[in-house]
Parts: C-alpha cells; structure tokens; sequence
C-alpha cells in the first residue's frame, strides 16, 4: 500500500510513497510540492493552523525501506537521529543525511547544529553509544581493536581508559633505533623495554633483541591483557 497516514493528520491528508506526493483526502487530489531554498515542501491545515513540512522529512519518515529501529537518539540533540545501519547522522527536519568528515588524525565525524552553535561528534561514539545505549561513555575513550581508525564497525569498538587506550597503539614514529614497539637501543648496544601503564613504567635490559622482546610479550600481556598490542 503506497498511501500511508501522516502522523497529526490522520483523516486529513496521506503520504502517497510511490509518487512522493502529499494526497487530500478532502478534495481527493494531490497537493503540489513547493520548492523553497533548494528544497521540496508541501503545507497542510489543520484546525485553521498551516504548516509546512519538506518533502525529506515524509520520504525519510515514510519511507517504506527505512527501519526506525536502526535509527537511535542523540543525546542534546533532538533534531538528529543516528542511523546504526549506515553509519550516519539523519536531520530528521530535511531528511537529509550528513556526510562523515575525516580530521587530520584520521578521524571521522560529523557536525550537528543546536542553538546556532556547531559542534563536531566523533562518529567512533556515535556508532558505539547506538549499540550501547545504557553505558555510560562519559569519560572514557571508545577503542579501535584492530588499531584502523576508519573501521567503525561495532564489532572492532570497545570502551576505554585512556590508559587502556594508549596501550593498544603501533610502535611510535620516533622509534627509529629497533622499529619494534616499547623496544629501544641504548647507545652501549643494549635492548631496553619500557612498557608504561597507569602512569607506571616498567623497564628492563637486555644484552640481546631476541631476549628484549620476548620478556616484552611475555609483559605486555601480563600488564596491558586485552590491550597489549604487539
């Protein structure tokens, strides 16, 4: 059935899905859509009150193909929902979604206007709140497992402390002496591991590269467990 009710308009007006057309039940003809600002909309009266709603919205909201159950809450945001299946934040004024942004850290995010003010979310949370909608992520990082910071499916998000965060990172650009993470050459030709956690480092020397890295693992996971990243 492609004609379907307009919420607070039943009896009035519906929302023919084939033709994207508002249809007046009243006069049994469809009403013409206005282009306004580069935009589609239609008005509808109701007890002497017109309004005007963008053609958008009734597809987005109407849409036979879109589940509103993907489509979670943004917290302070309540002109924008979060599509869990896309991966994307809807206006749900205009219908339109808005295009994920990629920061110089390799980031993506998305920004949402609330009071004339824009603010920039990280889509990392979004995604990861969506799912998980009782944690409370206040406070702590989401964590990409597998290290990508542009793979963000649910499955490679975890919560985290910044601790916890910092341990699951790839060796560090400045260490040009081994190339191998929390192992360093000293200048008497010594290995030295240096694993940090909690703001607690632990060291240790070793005379050979085999013999550094493997007490390394070996405390990796035993200090970092989940984390440890090799």
């Amino acid at each position: 059935m492609n004609l379907v009710n307009i919420d607070d308009y039943e009896g009035l007006y519906k929302f023919d899905r084939s033709l994207n057309q508002v249809y007046n039940i009243k006069t049994k003809k469809y009403i013409t859509n206005r282009l306004k600002k580069g935009n589609y909309s239609v008005r509808l009266s109701k007890d002497g009150e017109r309004k005007e709603i963008t053609l958008n919205y009734l597809i987005y909201k109407y849409n036979q193909d879109n589940n509103q159950e993907d489509l979670m809450d943004i917290d302070g945001y309540e002109n924008y929902k979060f599509d869990k299946n896309k991966n994307q934040v809807i206006n749900i004024k205009s219908g339109k979604y808005i295009k994920n942004e990629l920061t110089k850290e390799g980031y993506y995010r998305v920004g949402l206007i609330k009071n004339g003010k824009k603010k920039h979310l990280f889509l990392h949370r979004l995604v990861f709140k969506s799912h998980n909608p009782l944690i409370n992520i206040e406070g702590f990082n989401i964590d990409h497992i597998n290290q990508n910071k542009l793979d963000n499916n649910i499955d490679n998000l975890r919560v985290a402390t910044i601790s916890e965060n910092n341990c699951n990172i790839k060796v560090r650009n400045n260490n040009k002496s081994t190339g191998i993470k929390n192992i360093s050459k000293t200048k008497n030709n010594t290995f030295r591991v240096s694993i940090m956690k909690d703001r607690k480092s632990n060291s240790k020397t070793f005379k050979t590269l085999e013999e550094a890295t493997e007490w390394r693992d070996i405390k990796l996971k035993e200090i970092h467990k989940e984390f440890a990243c090799y």
